[in-house]
């Protein structure tokens, strides 16, 4: 007795699925986790501790490194290398500390000259 042609097929397709199947579930699967929490509150909080914050958030969360670099030229943004020196000649009587809380909260007070004024409020979601 022959078989019809669709029953060939169905049943051609039928192995394909579950040959790939068993291979996709034969490897093995990957299973991601949140970061760990960090802490900067006690006071026992070391300087490497605080660099090393603060550049995951500079690459990660901040998401500051699609638009600046430090070292070099950004493309859309300032280079941030020696921001703290910067802020004296910018404003005077400002410290580094003002000065950048104060451009990340109103981030077009202080622009540099060739680059436009497309930071976002970071205080904003």
């Amino acid at each position: 007795m022959r078989l019809p042609v669709g029953v060939k097929v169905g049943a051609f397709a039928l192995a394909v699925m579950g040959t790939y199947t068993y291979y996709a579930n034969s490897i093995p699967q990957i299973q991601s986790k949140p970061p760990a929490e960090l802490s900067l509150e006690g006071g026992n909080v070391t300087p490497a501790q605080l660099v090393k914050a603060g550049e995951e958030i500079f690459k990660t969360k901040g998401t500051c490194e699609i638009c600046h670099r430090i070292g070099q030229k950004g493309t859309r943004a300032p280079d941030l290398a020696g921001i703290g020196g910067r802020a004296a000649k910018t404003k005077p009587g400002l410290s580094a500390k003002q000065y950048i809380i104060e451009s990340l909260l109103q981030p077009g007070a202080y622009l540099v000259e060739g680059y436009p004024n497309i930071m976002p409020q970071v205080d904003k979601p």
